[in-house]
């Protein structure tokens, strides 16, 4: 997600990455202040969450603020690695 809001990653990955900013009627909203992605509605409640489309900006969007508006060094991602096995371990154990 990161390369595609970049403009880093191939072409058929950018379009599927749309900032709420880029929403008009949502431009003033916080999702659009956090700088969070659209996640596009899906028609299967099985396949449709699993798709790229979907599952990469939801799981950007869980992201804290802080890893999503710092250039991505080491240390970020060390940070990113542990967000993100605290929410796997959280999610395993109710």
């Amino acid at each position: 997600m990161f390369n595609c809001l970049h403009s880093v990653a191939p072409g058929y990955l950018i379009t599927m990455c749309q900032p709420v900013t880029e929403n008009p009627g949502r431009r003033y909203l916080r999702s659009a202040v956090r700088r969070d992605l659209v996640v596009p509605a899906t028609r299967t409640v099985r396949f449709g969450p699993r798709s790229v489309a979907a599952a990469g900006p939801s799981t950007w969007n869980t992201l804290p603020v802080g890893l999503r508006h710092q250039q991505l060094f080491a240390v970020t991602f060390r940070h990113l690695k542990t967000v993100l096995f605290r929410s796997t371990v959280s999610s395993a154990h109710p």
